[in-house]
């Protein structure tokens, strides 16, 4: 897939940095959609990855991200980059509630989606506010990268959970 910038062409390695400059990868860390493993050069040595097909970079744990194989508050980071675009509608709210499930309480999650006012790439996409509404009720907005592109990176944080 193709990386696009606000103004429709590729986000250049530049732009690919700076996204990544705001946002530490601590570990443990979990990439939910694994795919290729493109952003492995950014993790932390030690890890995990989810993917659920086969042609999937090696190594990775195989399941889908609406029921994640991982314990409780297993992770301080938690990256997702276009996986929620690819889950149906009545779905998507179980892949936030299993995120936020192995996140640590000061966990942080970078959710990197396709935007579709501008994008038709898949036809799961939503626009960018109703992807910001849909995770309001368990996450912090922290930062919104590239609201006007076709892409946008979320940087969001766990919210604490009323016992």
């Amino acid at each position: 897939m193709k990386w696009k910038n606000s103004s429709g062409g590729n986000w250049s390695q530049t732009e690919l940095d700076r996204l990544v400059s705001i946002f530490r990868f601590e570990p443990p860390l979990l990439d939910v959609g694994w795919g290729n493993g493109r952003w492995r050069k950014h993790y932390p040595p030690d890890h995990e990855a989810l993917d659920f097909g086969s042609g999937a970079a090696k190594p990775f744990v195989r399941g889908v991200a609406q029921h994640l194989p991982f314990k409780d508050e297993s992770f301080k980071t938690v990256v997702a980059v276009t996986v929620v675009q690819h889950v149906p509608f009545p779905e998507k709210p179980l892949v936030y509630r299993e995120i936020l499930r192995v996140l640590q309480p000061d966990g942080q999650f970078l959710m990197v989606e396709g935007n579709s006012h501008l994008s038709n790439d898949y036809i799961w996409t939503v626009p960018v506010n109703e992807l910001v509404a849909s995770v309001l009720d368990l996450f912090h907005v922290v930062a919104i990268c590239e609201p006007e592109g076709p892409y946008c990176a979320l940087l969001l944080r766990k919210k604490q959970c009323p016992t």
